[in-house]
């Protein structure tokens, strides 16, 4: 029987390419969760914990939603703060904790962006207990580029989990735009594939193919693009192998900050 894998897609909460030379082992790149049919994972996208959130209504808010939908894996998938300082941060990461389920999280283009330092936010996405995060000490772009590998009973991989830290902003022509995955990640993307799996692939920033496809026809297609800001700056820059690279033994690719809205 095929490996069935439930997805739930982007929960909004109440607030709105080179080669690398330095390459650890692929090991360093790979978490493993145990699998079973009817796994479920639930993303979370753009939660936006500032200085304003009201915590304890979102820490309510947070548990009901995975009390409704039990799932197995939580995929933070970019923009979990905004603005936010040491102590919002920590209460963020501390509340996914105490929802007692195996947690994976890549960055957007805000995590980095408050009153804290970059390892303070590598520490705290890493540390909990329940955590799956890897960040690796590596020259890929980015810092949330792994695998979460879920395995059947026999040690096989019944799906892979990829994630890519698409970045944050950029420098082109004297103004800021935002940043996209480099052939370097998709390069390690390719490298953690080595078995046939099927895979899920979570990032942040959209791709401009994805927007370049919904320009040519919008048939079948559900929502609107709703935020040109996302993908507009790539139409002027050449094309890359990126989008080949993503699509590579892909069978889903979910962005944390969406390019439709239903």
């Amino acid at each position: 029987m095929k490996a069935t894998l439930f997805l739930l897609l982007p929960v909004l909460l109440l607030a709105s390419c080179g080669e690398g030379s330095l390459r650890p082992e692929r090991e360093d790149y790979v978490s493993s969760l145990s699998f079973h049919e009817s796994f479920k994972v639930l993303q979370l996208a753009d939660l936006h914990w500032d200085k304003g959130t009201p915590i304890e209504e979102e820490r309510a808010y947070l548990r009901s939603i995975v009390d409704r939908e039990s799932p197995d894996l939580l995929v933070l998938s970019g923009d979990n703060v905004l603005g936010a300082d040491a102590y919002v941060a920590e209460k963020l990461y501390e509340t996914i904790e105490s929802l007692e389920v195996p947690y994976a999280v890549t960055y957007g283009n805000h995590d980095y962006q408050g009153t804290y330092s970059p390892d303070f936010m590598d520490r705290l996405v890493t540390s909990g207990d329940h955590s799956l995060t890897k960040i690796v000490d590596d020259d890929v772009h980015g810092a949330t580029n792994y695998a979460v590998e879920l395995t059947d009973e026999d040690g096989s991989i019944a799906w892979r989990i990829n994630l890519i830290d698409s970045g944050s902003l950029i420098v082109e022509s004297g103004s800021y735009v935002y940043d996209y995955v480099r052939e370097e990640q998709t390069d390690l993307y390719k490298e953690l594939q080595n078995d046939g799996a099927p895979n899920l692939l979570f990032f942040h920033i959209p791709l401009y193919e994805w927007a370049y496809a919904y320009d040519q026809s919008t048939e079948g297609l559900l929502g609107e693009i709703h935020e040109p800001a996302t993908w507009e700056s790539f139409s002027k820059r050449p094309r890359k192998a990126t989008a080949r690279g993503c699509s590579w033994a892909t069978t889903i690719a979910t962005t944390g900050f969406p390019p439709t809205k239903g």
